[in-house]
């Protein structure tokens, strides 16, 4: 992960998790879909505000559902949301849970997963960016990545073949404030 970190943040590579002596806050996202063939977070892409101690993301899975245990003290940062802004590619290039913005004013932390989808025994990796944030009602999570594609809010995973032409395309939706689905788009 190409990221210039600066006094503000701190990844994973550059900073030592921390004791266990420390409470954390576990945080869940999970993403559903039968076409997941694998779902993997990144080795040391895990960024947090400034000295917040956080434990490496966890990543689990139960019939269809894959889930992601984040746990960190968490503080919301202005420069993470920049950061994740900017990785993802802009406002187009992300979609939120229960969140009403664009783009996030402030994260917690941010990350970077790999997905593998299965489209009939063609298997693709694709990588993208998981952030949370909050609002006055909770946590709110962010999905980005340049393969996203943000149609009027109708968020969008095109897949296509070597001739550049489309053979799947899927659409990103949520439920229940910490899970995407991927599903087949009509």
């Amino acid at each position: 992960m190409q990221n210039s970190q600066n006094r503000t943040s701190q990844s994973a590579l550059s900073a030592t998790p921390s004791s266990d002596k420390i409470s954390y806050h576990k945080s869940l996202l999970a993403f559903e879909s039968d076409l997941i063939d694998k779902l993997s977070y990144i080795d040391g892409s895990f960024t947090v505000a400034a000295s917040q101690p956080f434990h490496t993301p966890t990543v689990d899975r139960a019939e269809d559902v894959w889930m992601i245990t984040f746990d960190c003290d968490g503080q919301l940062d202005p420069q993470l949301a920049i950061e994740f802004t900017n990785l993802c590619g802009g406002a187009d290039r992300m979609c939120t849970i229960d969140g009403d913005k664009l783009t996030p004013d402030t994260l917690n932390f941010y990350a970077k997963i790999d997905v593998t989808v299965n489209l009939n025994g063609d298997k693709r990796d694709v990588s993208l960016f998981v952030g949370q944030g909050a609002n006055k009602f909770g946590q709110v999570w962010w999905l980005g990545g340049l393969p996203l594609a943000n149609a009027n809010a109708t968020i969008l995973l095109p897949f296509v073949n070597q001739a550049e032409a489309v053979v799947q395309v899927l659409q990103v939706t949520n439920r229940d404030g910490d899970l995407f689905q991927l599903t087949p788009w009509l």
